[in-house]
């Protein structure tokens, strides 16, 4: 269809273009992909809300990410070409971190609200998991990466985790 976000074939994955095109909430769609995943739902919503504004059509080119790409050190290179460099989604998943995490299917589908929230759920409970609960480190490792987290504050990520305990507050 020449109006629609998604390639034809989304809507055969879901069985119609209805469904396909007509976004779930945000405050609706986190609550069963959050509790299947064991994480916190006002937590994956307060990311969703910072790193997209909500919204599963975002697309954001990392520079940094980038360079890494170029250097050949990305396993989801070789694969994805340029795309390895960028996030997705309405929870803005590097398309590297969800390949690492088992993703194996077309870019796109990282659009989907499902399945952005699915795959930015599982990295985030995997850091929330690496930070021994602590919330504040996983919310800078989902941003930063855990190996550009100090272990303990001043965090040179501060604005970010103010950005996300805010969002959470508001919610």
């Amino acid at each position: 269809c020449p109006t629609c976000r998604f390639p034809a074939c989304l809507a055969d994955d879901v069985g119609n273009w209805d469904a396909a095109m007509t976004p779930t909430p945000l405050h609706l769609a986190v609550p069963p992909i959050a509790a299947a995943q064991g994480v916190d739902p006002q937590l994956v919503e307060a990311i969703a809300l910072v790193e997209s504004g909500g919204r599963p059509d975002s697309l954001r080119f990392e520079h940094a990410f980038y360079d890494q790409y170029i250097k050949g050190k990305t396993t989801a290179a070789s694969q994805f070409g340029p795309l390895a460099a960028c996030s997705f989604g309405v929870m803005q998943i590097l398309l590297e971190t969800a390949c690492e995490l088992g993703f194996r299917d077309e870019p796109w589908q990282l659009f989907y609200m499902p399945i952005g929230l699915s795959w930015g759920t599982k990295y985030l409970k995997s850091l929330l998991e690496w930070s021994d609960g602590q919330q504040d480190r996983a919310i800078l490792a989902y941003n930063s990466g855990p190996a550009h987290v100090e272990p303990s504050p001043p965090y040179a990520d501060q604005p970010y985790l103010d950005r996300v305990n805010r969002a959470l507050k508001g919610l």
